[in-house]
């Protein structure tokens, strides 16, 4: 495609058409997009370099990108419009997965942290028997694992978004009428390309809200603890 690869050779009624776009100077994986820590990818050379280092769906995306020629006399429209709005949707998915990664993350920094404390509490009252502390050390710890899996789902991803503006007017002018439907390919590499980092995204996302019911479930160790204790020493405490 124009930033990148070889387009296909004009038809023969477009003698008049101009010379093959040059590589584009799209901006590269440092421009920030998104939320901070996000990178917009719209430079189509380091798109097509991820691709052929990914899944192979993204591979298989890239090798359509580069060999589709649009058809003279097929209607495109509505494949360039299912493009933008599978596009819109992988986006949709991406923002849903760090939403629920950062709701994990609020819920456990406060439990976790009155849980900590009050076993660092408990551990100097003496009428509170020492297993019931420890026992509270797993579900401490899950809560740990559960914030450090969702603080890794919402670290700095790729963005990959449709190419620049201007390689948009080099295809308009180089594909003519058969423009759109040839940037729709560029769009489809897009969102292969979305989709990849949604899943890895998605697994982190997994782990945090599996540890976090974990966390949830080991709070009955600390309280079988206490009635276990209770009931071996009557006259203690718990």
């Amino acid at each position: 495609m124009p930033d990148s690869v070889e387009l296909p050779a004009p038809s023969s009624s477009s003698a008049a058409a101009p010379a093959r776009p040059a590589p584009d100077g799209g901006a590269g994986p440092g421009d920030q997009g998104g939320r901070p820590g996000d990178q917009a990818v719209t430079s189509a050379a380091h798109q097509f370099a991820a691709a052929e280092s990914g899944t192979p769906a993204s591979a298989a995306a890239a090798d359509f990108a580069r060999s589709f020629d649009p058809a003279e006399g097929v209607d495109y429209k509505w494949v360039a419009a299912y493009a933008r709005d599978r596009h819109a949707a992988a986006l949709a998915a991406f923002k849903e997965l760090d939403d629920k990664a950062g709701s994990v993350i609020g819920y456990i920094g406060g439990g976790a942290g009155i849980l900590t404390l009050a076993a660092v509490a408990a551990l100097t009252d003496p009428k509170i028997p020492a297993a019931v502390v420890f026992a509270s050390v797993p579900s401490i710890l899950a809560a740990l694992g559960a914030a450090a899996c969702a603080v890794a789902a919402r670290l700095g991803r790729p963005v990959y978004m449709p190419p620049s503006i201007a390689t948009a007017a080099e295809y308009a002018a180089f594909f003519r009428d058969r423009a759109e439907a040839a940037f729709a390919a560029q769009v489809h590499l897009c969102v292969a390309l979305g989709l990849e980092v949604t899943d890895r995204k998605r697994r982190w996302v997994d782990w945090s809200l599996g540890l976090f019911v974990a966390a949830t479930a080991l709070l009955l160790l600390p309280l079988v603890t206490a009635v276990a204790c209770r009931a071996g020493s009557p006259g203690l405490t718990p």
